[in-house]
């Protein structure tokens, strides 16, 4: 959706956006994993010969993730038009029950155990939270009595008070993505209003840096926003509180905003040398 908004190519959206993957990755070590004890390492001959086991193991524990991927990219190479529009759900759909297939033959799981998880309580309440949360996020992203979308008048009103275009362009994807929990809010509603405030004539590099800061900004307040449903679910599996959660998640966060200010910066500066 952000490509579709933005008019930008999937390969350039990717490298535009990788270095903020390696700030996540680097900031979650920094400030969580760095934290944690782990046993001294020990490179001993039996190490080594059990190195080639446990990639194999690893990749069999990782196979239901690998074949909903493959099952998507496949169905938008093979079959574009069965991934758009009413179909637009298909290939996670087919994906995801493949996966589940794969699980069950591995563990070799009877129908019993499957009948038991599909009726659970715990499976009932899963399905009723994505409910209310997409339910949530489709009226935060309906218009308003007088036409317009929540994000513009949140736009208004923010350009009222003589905030900076580009702190604008922070915000709105940052709040949206902090009520709704759900990314494809925080694009759907933010981005037109980013790209709008750039105008029809922006150049390529003021693209490039409005993309990375709606988007970081957007995904940062994903991230702690306390109806997104990935940090629920991990706390209900896990039986850790949110609360908590937030707060240990806000120091990586922070440090994920400031590589999206600074690549801001330096795309910002590159792109006032190129028009001088």
């Amino acid at each position: 959706l952000a490509t579709r908004i933005t008019g930008l190519e999937a390969p350039i959206f990717m490298a535009v956006m990788a270095p903020l993957s390696l700030a996540a990755v680097s900031a979650g070590w920094a400030v969580l994993l760095r934290r944690v004890p782990h046993e001294a390492d020990h490179a001993t001959t039996a190490v080594r010969q059990r190195l080639g086991t446990d990639l194999l193991r690893f990749v069999m524990l990782v196979l239901p993730i690998l074949l909903v991927v493959a099952v998507f990219t496949g169905l938008r190479l093979v079959a574009p038009q069965w991934t758009t529009g009413d179909f637009r759900y298909l290939p996670v759909i087919l994906g995801v029950a493949l996966a589940m297939a794969t699980v069950g033959v591995q563990r070799r799981i009877p129908w019993a155990r499957w009948r038991a998880v599909l009726l659970s309580r715990k499976t009932f309440e899963q399905v009723l939270l994505v409910f209310l949360i997409c339910g949530f996020g489709a009226l935060i992203e309906a218009k308003l009595p007088d036409g317009r979308l929540p994000a513009e008048v949140l736009r208004s009103e923010l350009a009222a008070w003589s905030i900076p275009v580009s702190l604008i362009m922070a915000l709105i994807p940052f709040l949206v993505g902090l009520v709704t929990g759900i990314a494809v809010a925080f694009v759907g509603a933010g981005f037109p209003i980013v790209m709008g405030l750039l105008g029809a004539e922006a150049s390529l590099r003021e693209v490039l840096a409005a993309t990375v800061l709606a988007y970081g900004a957007g995904y940062a307040g994903l991230t702690l926003s306390p109806v997104h449903f990935c940090l629920i679910q991990t706390n209900l599996h896990f039986g850790t509180r949110l609360g908590g959660s937030v707060v240990r998640l806000a120091g990586p966060v922070a440090l994920v905003l400031v590589a999206v200010g600074t690549r801001d910066r330096k795309s910002t500066r590159l792109n006032s040398s190129h028009s001088s």
